[in-house]
């Protein structure tokens, strides 16, 4: 992977990390997780870097809070492997659920593994997916 190309995953990981409260609703966030996709999108030529980068944000989920690092929500990622669908992010949210979170939170990464499915029962929160 390119220096150019991890500061430009940073750029829009900061950016979308900023931008995504909490407290709003999916129909704001959508176009802030848009901006995460068309990025992915765009360098598709570079889908083994960008999945390991992603994999790291899955990783980095449990730490997060205690960090203060600015990352990823899960449910960005989760939005944009709804249409990527790829292989490493999936095996990677469904390792973090089995090897670091007790039963009672199993529903860590939930969000991630779920949007694998045709059936995601958060796509119709927005209106790329409910549209189809």
């Amino acid at each position: 992977m390119t220096e150019a190309l991890n500061q430009s995953f940073a750029s829009v990981r900061a950016h979308v990390a900023a931008q995504a409260l909490p407290q709003l609703g999916e129909d704001k966030l959508e176009p802030i997780y848009e901006e995460l996709l068309r990025f992915l999108e765009a360098h598709a030529n570079e889908r083994a870097a960008l999945a390991r980068l992603l994999v790291e944000e899955v990783k980095a989920h449990r730490s997060r809070a205690a960090s203060g690092e600015q990352r990823l929500p899960i449910q960005a990622i989760a939005y944009c492997m709804h249409v990527l669908r790829w292989s490493e992010v999936l095996e990677a949210a469904e390792r973090e659920n089995e090897e670091f979170y007790s039963l009672r939170m199993s529903t860590a990464m939930e969000p991630i593994v779920g949007a694998y499915s045709d059936d995601w029962e958060d796509r119709d929160f927005y209106r790329r997916f409910s549209l189809n």
